[in-house]
């Protein structure tokens, strides 16, 4: 919290204080395959927010499988409220790399000030990190703004899409969409610890 200014700081301890003041508690699990189907349909909440048109990607047998073939390198944190499971984050590591990959809340049963998404999103992850030597971690998705405030930094990346269609040509338009698409530049925020 050292990097942070007194007024984040001030925030953060606050932020933390709040999810406890009502009744959250965070918890990290190792076996997560049991809860798969909760954690698909937390997951499918968020999703579905931001994402109104599309179907929810990743059923209860991606977070099974993910269980199953790679949960020594997953911290799944959950958030519970009267016992009930209101939130979780996930993420991925890699050698001295962790990516919070993905995340899913019951909107019904938070409010705007118990702070679950950051106590889940950052601060857990953030704690493990420390704990752990993880020299990096990588946040996805949007609310870059409120990564920046919480000490992350932007970096530069790109973006290569390798196509097997045989029948694409140069000249064509999808061809050119996709090209445009793999140029472009992406920003990815991180917290470097």
């Amino acid at each position: 919290m050292s990097s942070l200014d007194c007024g984040m700081r001030r925030s953060v301890r606050r932020e933390m204080r709040k999810c406890v003041e009502h009744g959250i508690t965070i918890e990290r699990i190792q076996d997560f395959g049991p809860i798969s189907r909760e954690l698909s349909a937390l997951y499918s909440n968020l999703f579905i927010k931001y994402n109104k048109w599309k179907a929810c990607p990743l059923s209860s047998r991606f977070f099974n499988g993910l269980n199953n073939c790679a949960r020594d390198k997953t911290n799944l944190f959950v958030a519970k409220k009267d016992d009930d499971i209101v939130g979780f984050s996930l993420s991925l590591r890699h050698s001295d790399i962790l990516d919070v990959y993905v995340s899913g809340f019951d909107y019904g049963r938070q409010a705007k000030t118990d702070f679950t998404y950051f106590n889940l999103v950052y601060y857990a992850q953030i704690d493990t990190a420390i704990q752990e030597g993880i020299r990096r971690i990588h946040f996805r998705g949007a609310g870059d703004e409120a990564k920046l405030r919480r000490g992350c930094k932007r970096e530069r990346i790109y973006m290569f899409t390798k196509t097997h269609w045989a029948t694409w040509t140069l000249d064509s338009p999808v061809s050119q969409n996709s090209q445009q698409h793999a140029a472009t530049r992406r920003t990815r925020v991180q917290h470097r610890m």
